[in-house]
């Protein structure tokens, strides 16, 4: 099927001639010869591209392409603008109003023809873009309702489960039996953990713009954290410990995602290391950020396959992603004497 062209010139030699031209290109035309019929045109022919001339009279090309533009459906129909005239103030309106290319007459059949092909191919891209953009956008959405799902119609499996576990452990009297009825706790848990974790993944990702942003307390974001993982803390025999910050920092962000961002990686290092672990924090002010180590003094869980992976490990990977839409930085590495650190510039 051939692309139709609309030609707008108030001298009808002009259309007739520059339709000649095209149809030499295997393009098909339409041809007006005032703004208000390219507008009435327009309402019944399904144009690829607009070649419009500036100077009209009564309505201008100027004024013409701004009706032709207020209609959504022509937001990116493609229109070149044709004029006699080289003046840079009319050229700067008429790309103001919408226009996407100006060419001065006389012009070269040739670049005409390759304007024209341009402009059309980038109309069609633009267009295919949109199209897998919100395919992409429904497979997301299918995906998330999925991943919702998923969690809700774990909860009451994993709470029957955990039940039944917990009246197992007081029934049993093998230690045996009651070492296996552990690790199946410890597993459900996980689960659940997985579950909850995997949604409020997706929940960030597709509410990433509507930040609450506000002035916090480095200090108050930390202790907060600290306090929701004190019994984690406390029942793992951990150590955190904060070095004194000589100021009351303050970093710009939603205190309730970064105390969450906090809380899921101290919940990394619960998870990963074993008993007796002591993990240091220094903030320090570099020039205009504010740049947090955490220093872990410990042995990795011989059990634990997660490690401070921020691909591998669920906790980090959700830590990572909340840190990320504010602007900052993450990243972990380990020293030759085998201490784990992780580094967060804000």
């Amino acid at each position: 099927m051939r692309e139709k062209i609309l030609i707008v010139d108030d001298i009808q030699a002009n259309t007739q001639l520059i339709a000649a031209i095209l149809e030499q290109f295997n393009y098909e035309t339409v041809e007006a010869n005032s703004g208000m019929e390219a507008l009435e045109l327009l309402k019944d022919h399904n144009v690829d591209l607009v070649l419009l001339d500036i100077m009209m009279p009564e309505m201008d090309g100027i004024e013409t392409c701004r009706r032709i533009k207020k209609d959504s459906q022509n937001i990116d129909l493609p229109i070149i603008f044709l004029s006699a005239r080289n003046d840079t103030d009319i050229v700067v309106q008429g790309f103001k109003v919408g226009g996407h290319d100006y060419i001065s007459k006389p012009f070269d059949n040739d670049i005409l023809r390759i304007r024209i092909k341009t402009h059309i191919e980038l109309k069609r891209s633009k267009m295919q873009l949109n199209k897998a953009h919100q395919e992409l956008q429904q497979l997301n959405s299918t995906k998330n309702g999925f991943m919702r799902l998923m969690s809700q119609n774990l909860k009451q499996p994993v709470s029957e489960i955990l039940k039944i576990n917990h009246l197992l452990k007081e029934l049993v009297d093998s230690k045996e039996l009651a070492v296996y009825i552990n690790k199946l706790n410890s597993s459900v848990k996980q689960l659940e953990k997985f579950s909850s974790t995997a949604v409020l993944l997706n929940d960030l990702k597709l509410n990433s713009n509507e930040l609450d942003m506000a002035q916090v307390s480095l200090q108050r974001l930390v202790n907060e954290a600290l306090l929701q993982q004190s019994a984690a803390i406390s029942s793992h025999n951990l150590q955190f410990e904060m070095k004194p910050i000589a100021s009351d920092l303050q970093v710009s962000g939603e205190k309730k995602l970064l105390v969450l961002a906090l809380v899921k990686l101290f919940e990394a290092i619960i998870s990963n290391y074993e008993k007796g672990t002591k993990t240091l924090i220094e903030v320090n002010q570099e020039h205009d950020r504010i740049k947090m180590i955490l220093e872990v003094r410990g042995e990795l869980d011989p059990e634990s396959k997660e490690q401070l992976n921020f691909s591998r490990n669920l906790s980090l990977m959700l830590s990572k992603l909340i840190l990320e839409l504010h602007g900052f930085e993450i990243s972990s590495y380990q020293s030759i004497s085998g201490e784990g650190f992780i580094k967060i510039i804000f």
